[in-house]
């Protein structure tokens, strides 16, 4: 009996977008179930985000996504809000200290409306309230 695992916790590791474009690609092809996906505190841009978001839509088994402490910034978050709306699994996630502003934060609210498996979203540090009046 082969065991793969479950959890891949990368918090911290500085991996960036390139690295986030390779995990991305590899977990698209490993014949294991990631559930649980720690990429907080990673460097990753919205650039990264493309990667991460391709991966949520096509990811059958992710439970869990923590992207906490990265720089995604409006655009990414409009990505992860739109792949979000396609994926159906994820139950939690954690978009804390992301610099999202008021761009991101519609497409994330539309994507929590959508989809209602999610339960759980972290968000601290997160939300500029200060740029809604830039809406």
């Amino acid at each position: 009996m082969e065991l793969t695992p479950q959890d891949l916790h990368l918090h911290g590791d500085s991996i960036g977008d390139e690295g986030v474009c390779s995990l991305m690609s590899g977990l698209s092809s490993h014949k294991g179930k990631i559930a649980f996906l720690d990429s907080g505190n990673n460097s990753i841009s919205a650039k990264g985000a493309f990667y991460v978001a391709e991966y949520i839509k096509k990811s059958k088994n992710l439970l869990w996504l923590n992207l906490y402490m990265n720089d995604l910034g409006g655009e990414g978050a409009e990505r992860i809000a739109d792949a979000l709306k396609a994926n159906h699994i994820i139950t939690t996630i954690d978009l804390g200290g992301n610099n999202i502003r008021a761009k991101g934060v519609p497409e994330i609210a539309q994507a929590l409306k959508d989809n209602t498996v999610i339960s759980t979203m972290e968000q601290k540090l997160c939300l500029k309230f200060s740029s809604f009046t830039e809406m």
